[in-house]
């Protein structure tokens, strides 16, 4: 039986890059745009779907809703995004990115480019186009309910309800 070294694991090597890439760049981030990649990232996700909920967001990002909550206040206070009251429930807020907000997102949009350009420069131009898709095929998949009834049956549990399944891999998202 052959034993197979824990740094030749896939997830070992994806968590690798990701966390080295994000160490690396992180304060290149902050200097250039004002915040780190994981607010970026935020930045980006309200971007993305104007009028998101904190509820929402946190149910797409694997990051911890009170770290979220202080970065949608600091995110607030740089007055890069607004909260409105919803119109279904005064309680509830949705978030919308300010024209400022906009501005920094389009800031880290350019330094993100260029930072890719550089974490994948070992890797011929097509390599590159098949490595992507490998990627967002797999994200698909671990995203997928099909993916949670496997693990479940690898695990000889019951399968997740329908709706329920495994939010593994939402976060996924490039700095």
């Amino acid at each position: 039986m052959s034993l197979t070294h824990a740094t030749e694991r896939f997830t070992y090597r994806l968590d690798a890059i990701a966390h080295r890439a994000i160490a690396s760049n992180d304060d290149l981030f902050v200097r250039e745009t004002g915040l780190t990649i994981l607010e970026v990232r935020l930045l980006r996700l309200i971007g993305d779907d104007p009028g998101t909920s904190f509820v929402e967001i946190s149910q797409r990002i694997a990051v911890e809703r009170t770290k979220i909550s202080r970065m949608l206040q600091k995110l607030l206070s740089m007055e890069l995004i607004r909260r409105e009251n919803a119109r279904e429930d005064a309680r509830k807020f949705r978030l919308f990115v300010t024209d400022r907000g906009q501005l920094v997102r389009a800031r880290s949009e350019v330094l993100s480019d260029r930072l890719e350009a550089l974490l994948l420069a070992p890797l011929p131009t097509e390599e590159v186009a098949i490595l992507n898709a490998s990627l967002a095929r797999i994200l698909e998949w671990v995203s997928s309910p099909e993916y949670a009834r496997r693990i479940a049956e690898v695990a000889g549990i019951p399968s997740p309800p329908p709706g329920e399944e495994t939010r593994a891999g939402h976060g996924a998202a490039a700095p």
